[in-house]
Order: structure tokens, then C-alpha cells, then sequence
């Protein structure tokens, strides 16, 4: 997803983290990718994603992602790809799928603990997300600032 461009392929578990996302992540460059989607779908710019199982802009960045060019190279491809599957079927989504993201959104934060149960078994991230601190609606916060 560059910027400007209103339709972008998105992991389906990356539009659960995006509502919770504290500006940590698996490297910089993976936090800063994160970062610029995080901003891009809270300033409106990006409305609507294809909701994936593979390889997206964010993980480019990610130090698991052997060759971009491969969205199968990932690492841990075959767990992900699971949560980003249990995402789609808990969503009614099918892969390649146009997605609201306002819809969508709505949906995750009303059903935040059940979809947690639902789509993020295994994930590390598990101990933030849980918080439930959905920044995406927070005015004030910055995923890039010191603080976060």
C-alpha cells in the first residue's frame, strides 16, 4: 500500500492489530511500515483493503519475510496464515476480499475479546492487544512517539 492508494492488500489479522497497535512491533522497520498504515486508516486516506493470508506491505518490513517477492517466505507463514484465516472466517470475509475498513473496525472493536479468543491463539503480541487500548481511537496518541 503506497501512499494516496485507497485499496491495498492487508494481512486479515492486520485489521484486528492496526485497532490496538502500540508502536511495537518485530523491528523498526516493521514498526514504521505499521505505523504509516496505522495513520493512513485513522486519517481516512485508506478506507477500504483486500483483505490476504500472505505477505503484505507491513511485512516487507519484517525481519521473518525472507524475500518479498515470496509472500510465502515468511518464517512463520503456516501459524499467520492460520490467524489470518480464523480472521476471515470469524469476519465472514473470503481471501481477496474488499473491506471496509469503517465496518470492519466497528465489528472488532465491539467483539475485541471474542475475536482475541477467536484468531489470535499463539501470537505474542497477545499482552498488548489484550489491553484493550484501542488506539486507533485515541486523538492524542502517536504510534511514533517515545511514550507509546
Amino acid at each position: 500500500m503506497s501512499e494516496g492508494e485507497g485499496i491495498g492488500a492487508l494481512r486479515a489479522h492486520h485489521v484486528m492489530c492496526v485497532t490496538t497497535f502500540a508502536g511495537k512491533g518485530y523491528s523498526t522497520g516493521f514498526v514504521r511500515e505499521m505505523t504509516r498504515v496505522w495513520r493512513a486508516i485513522r486519517d481516512g486516506s485508506v478506507a477500504q483493503v483486500l483483505v490476504t493470508a500472505e505477505a503484505d506491505p507491513v511485512c516487507h518490513a519484517c525481519p521473518h519475510l525472507r524475500d518479498v517477492e515470496n509472500p510465502e517466505s515468511c518464517r512463520f507463514q503456516a501459524s499467520v496464515a492460520s490467524r489470518d484465516r480464523r480472521m476471515i472466517e470469524a469476519m465472514g470475509w473470503t481471501e481477496g476480499q474488499p473491506v471496509d475498513l469503517v465496518q470492519a473496525l466497528e465489528v472488532v472493536h465491539e467483539s475485541h475479546t471474542d475475536l482475541m479468543a477467536r484468531v489470535c491463539t499463539g501470537c505474542e503480541w497477545v499482552p498488548i492487544c489484550s489491553r484493550q487500548r484501542f488506539t486507533l481511537r485515541e486523538p492524542a496518541f502517536d504510534p511514533g512517539s517515545p511514550e507509546a
